[in-house]
């Protein structure tokens, strides 16, 4: 308040004094749309991020993939949460700062539940029930481990035929696990997988 009555007060000696104080005006107008322009994007981002935190869509700790309505603004481990901004560690290393009025899809890896994929592509001429019996018996033995007991759920593991071709049949394994296991696990099924197709002769294809 007290500087808007200055404002005027200069103004008022000014016009006294005969200089004119149009253009000082016109540019005081210029400088207030500015501000309210920049104003209206901070409330965006501010009312987004109160909304986030109440609903606690994410925290401290989860993985996370934040998306506009076409494309993904970053992926990683949330560091910092913020009314207005969001800070996300991506698997390089590298940090984001996320403006949370840019934020309108929030996919979080870390509650409930995930599953750990593992696609494969095996030559056509594979026996399918060996390579489909060989990926059960190996996530069993994960599960019967004292260090996945807790993670690999006992729910019936998914085997998928995305694709059959002249030369190939492509397999996705989706195994259910804790949140934020998922890539851990499908790490250690892939090394897995590897050592027991070779001993089985389970042919992949390139």
């Amino acid at each position: 308040m007290t500087a808007l009555i200055g404002s005027v007060a200069v103004l008022m000696i000014l016009t006294t004094l005969g200089v004119n104080v149009a253009p000082l005006i016109a540019s005081a107008g210029v400088v207030g749309i500015a501000v309210a322009f920049g104003a209206q994007a901070l409330v965006k981002d501010v009312i987004t991020g109160g909304f986030m935190l109440i609903e606690d869509q994410y925290g401290v700790g989860d993985r996370v993939e934040l998306g506009t309505g076409g494309g993904i603004l970053a992926s990683g481990v949330v560091e910092e949460v913020g009314l207005r901004i969001t800070l996300i560690r991506d698997d390089d290393g590298r940090r984001w700062y996320v403006r949370n009025g840019e934020i309108l899809r929030v996919a979080n890896l870390t509650q409930g539940w995930a599953y750990a994929v593992v696609e494969l592509r095996v030559t056509r001429t594979t026996d399918l029930t060996l390579a489909r019996t060989t990926l059960s018996e190996l996530t069993t033995q994960m599960r019967n481990e004292d260090l996945y007991a807790d993670v690999v759920s006992h729910l019936e593991p998914e085997c998928l035929i995305n694709e059959v071709t002249a030369d190939l049949v492509a397999l996705t394994w989706r195994v259910r696990v804790s949140a934020d296991h998922d890539q851990p696990v499908a790490s250690e099924l892939r090394h897995r997988i590897a050592v027991a197709f070779a001993e089985r002769g389970i042919e992949l294809a390139p």
